[in-house]
């Protein structure tokens, strides 16, 4: 009689198949995802004109930056050569052109901010002061600055006492 070989069962149980499955699907899932990624990827003509896209957003930013520079050194030139008046031709008597409005803003004391209306400077920049706002007082509130009515040594004088005086400057509540 012919001798009986041992039978070899050669088999899956559920948990090993389930496994295999899983362990195929998440294979699979990785794949699909570089395949995406790799779809995604702009072809070497789209690259092209995303570079150029980025090269121009850059020089446009790069231009902004030397308008605003520029724009800042013509406020410090008009205010470096701004007479900040002018001079009568017959009478040659020299007119400044401050001028300021007393603002009253909520949860601040009232203040004002002389401005050239030649140049449009403040005195922070012409005259180096810390701040461009003055405290007003009670009359310039109910009266108004009138600064086109102060001599030009008046203005020395209050701007000297503004320098001298910083913390009077400063205007918050």
């Amino acid at each position: 009689m012919p001798e009986e070989k041992p039978q070899v069962v050669q088999g899956f149980t559920i948990d090993q198949v389930l496994e295999l499955l899983n362990h195929q699907s998440v294979e699979n899932q990785k794949n699909l995802l570089l395949a995406i990624q790799e779809l995604k990827k702009p072809s070497p003509e789209e690259q092209a004109k995303l570079d150029q896209e980025h090269r121009k957003l850059k020089e446009r930013a790069a231009a902004a930056v030397k308008v605003a520079m520029a724009e800042e050194q013509g406020k410090e030139n008009a205010a470096k050569f701004c007479p900040h008046g002018t001079t009568h031709k017959g009478t040659h008597v020299f007119t400044h052109q401050w001028r300021a409005q007393v603002m009253t803003p909520d949860g601040e004391k009232p203040y004002y901010i002389p401005r050239c209306t030649q140049c449009g400077s403040t005195w922070d920049r012409v005259y180096g002061l810390p701040s461009p706002k003055l405290l007003a007082s009670t009359d310039q509130m109910t009266q108004g600055v009138n600064m086109d009515q102060w001599s030009v040594q008046d203005i020395e004088r209050v701007v000297e006492w503004a320098k001298r005086n910083p913390a009077a400057e400063e205007v918050t509540a």
